[in-house]
């Protein structure tokens, strides 16, 4: 399930769409949180759902101090 979060036109991803985005299972990605290194995201309706904008973020920075180039990624807007 993705919830669309319309005024920004900004996606919100549950746990199960951001264990698939960072490979990481939800022990991981909760002890990474707790521990300030991981985005925070947010509660809506009670239940967690993450910024896709801060995982991209995230996933981007993690990458560069793991001494990797800068990823380049193509878009098609057809």
């Amino acid at each position: 399930m993705t919830v669309h979060h319309d005024h920004q036109g900004e996606r919100l991803l549950p746990l199960a769409e951001v264990e698939k985005k960072v490979g990481f299972k939800s022990a991981k990605i909760y002890r990474l949180r707790r521990a300030g290194t991981f985005p925070e995201g947010r509660i809506v309706y009670g239940k967690r759902l993450w910024l896709e904008s801060e995982l991209d973020e995230w996933i981007r920075k993690a990458w560069q101090q793991a001494g990797y180039p800068p990823m380049r990624v193509a878009v098609n807007l057809s």
